[in-house]
């Protein structure tokens, strides 16, 4: 977020805080306990600020967010570990799956499928299986090619 958000923002806020201010004085001066309650149900947002304790605040009436200072640096920053943790959990949990439900012959059929060898009753194409890096992980991404007869559904 730019300085200058920054600014508009946080002047809204104190702005909001101080029209909260006088409508609880208001309230009390008025007909009690009771009204000051109603004013705090009628708006359920509220902003507060504890220092060194959050690390992210919703903007009253807009669509911004604050963040420590350091915060999305530091989620850049882990950004790779953390995905390669998550990633290799579940490729765990699939290769035990697989292993408790997938056939050797299941998962050549699978192979051969997705390479377009030994099916009858397809279109003739050629199938290339390219390695590439995606978010830190290393993937299959498979490319069909249709003879010039025919043309890709």
């Amino acid at each position: 977020m730019c300085g200058l958000c920054f600014q508009r923002n946080l002047r809204r806020i104190r702005k909001y805080q101080r029209g909260r201010e006088q409508q609880e004085k208001e309230g009390k001066e008025g007909s009690g306990k009771k009204s000051v309650e109603n004013v705090e149900n009628l708006d359920k947002m509220e902003c507060k600020f504890k220092l060194n304790s959050y690390k992210m605040v919703y903007v009253f009436k807009s669509e911004d967010y604050m963040y420590r200072r350091t915060a999305l640096l530091r989620a850049h920053q882990s950004h790779e570990r953390v995905s390669k943790r998550l990633h290799q959990r579940f490729q765990a949990w699939v290769d035990k799956w697989a292993k408790e439900h997938v056939t050797h012959e299941m998962a050549a059929n699978t192979s051969k499928w997705l390479m377009g060898e030994d099916l009858e009753g397809l279109l003739p194409c050629t199938t290339t299986c390219n390695k590439e890096i995606l978010h830190f992980m290393s993937i299959n991404k498979y490319r069909v090619k249709y003879g010039a007869t025919f043309k890709a559904p």
